[in-house]
């Protein structure tokens, strides 16, 4: 009994329990520059790096439900910098002035006047008996940020109570890819499917002639979420690719390469309650 009490109650607790969705990302290049970043329910992260200058921010509620936001930036020059919502403030060290009740003036001006009678019966010089004022000034802390430099750093916001779904970009990173559309019914292999079959591709003539390429940087990207959505993204010297799952489950994607011939090769596919669909240039022809 105790044994199937505490199951029942395990399992009630796990279903009760709600998942939040997260999102992350994560881009590079071969030149040294790259931005990540995530999100979650109660924490938040971005960072990014171009021309040697670090920039990023992240924010967190705290163990009092408070929103932290904290920003920072460095480089070669002014090394590391920070603007945050949780570092230690200064005291006030500011005095108010006090005001003094008529018995402590008036002894005042007694001692003032007993001091001056005794000083001037002994033959000793009048000194000042004002204190100097030192104007003391905070010096400025290198590793603190600027308020105008803060702002220009974009802090990412947790995700609480939010659920985010990636939208997959209007224009794929290679650009020279031709988009196809799903046909409306399967049909059964090898047939090719109609909107495939009737899809413009890449004119052949220009396919035969050796493409001269330079060496380029690799870079790449990736983007996912905990709802199995998906977009990533390659380039390197000789090939590039890109994937992206939507939250229906469909699959798309596409990639190119040069071959041993020199000539470029592109392929383009898609899978999703069809089946699997292809269109490229390296298939046989009948």
């Amino acid at each position: 009994m105790f044994r199937l009490s505490f199951l029942v109650s395990f399992v009630s607790f796990t279903t009760c329990t709600p998942l939040w969705p997260g999102l992350q990302f994560h881009n590079q290049d071969g030149s040294g520059s790259y931005s990540y970043g995530y999100q979650g329910p109660h924490h938040a992260k971005m960072e990014s790096r171009s021309n040697g200058i670090t920039q990023g921010g992240y924010s967190y509620i705290d163990a009092n439900g408070i929103l932290q936001n904290v920003a920072y930036t460095a480089d070669p020059v002014n090394g590391f910098r920070v603007k945050a919502s949780n570092l230690p403030q200064q005291p006030d060290n500011s005095l108010l002035p006090v005001n003094e009740t008529p018995e402590v003036a008036e002894a005042r001006r007694n001692h003032l006047a007993e001091y001056t009678r005794i000083a001037n019966s002994l033959g000793i010089p009048q000194t000042s008996n004002t204190i100097d004022q030192f104007e003391q000034s905070t010096p400025k802390n290198p590793f603190i940020l600027s308020n105008e430099e803060a702002s220009r750093i974009e802090i990412p916001q947790p995700t609480l109570n939010q659920i985010y779904i990636i939208k997959r970009p209007s224009q794929s990173l290679l650009s020279h890819y031709n988009g196809f559309s799903s046909p409306s019914a399967a049909s059964p292999v090898p047939v090719p499917p109609e909107a495939i079959r009737a899809s413009s591709a890449v004119p052949s003539n220009s396919l035969v002639i050796p493409v001269s390429y330079r060496m380029l940087h690799s870079s790449l990207r990736h983007t996912q979420d905990s709802l199995g959505q998906y977009d990533y993204s390659y380039t390197g010297d000789t090939s590039a690719k890109t994937e992206s799952r939507s939250l229906d489950g469909t699959t798309r994607g596409a990639y190119s390469y040069i071959d041993a011939n020199g000539l470029l090769q592109q392929v383009h596919y898609i899978a999703d309650h069809n089946g699997f669909r292809v269109l490229a240039t390296n298939l046989p022809e009948a």
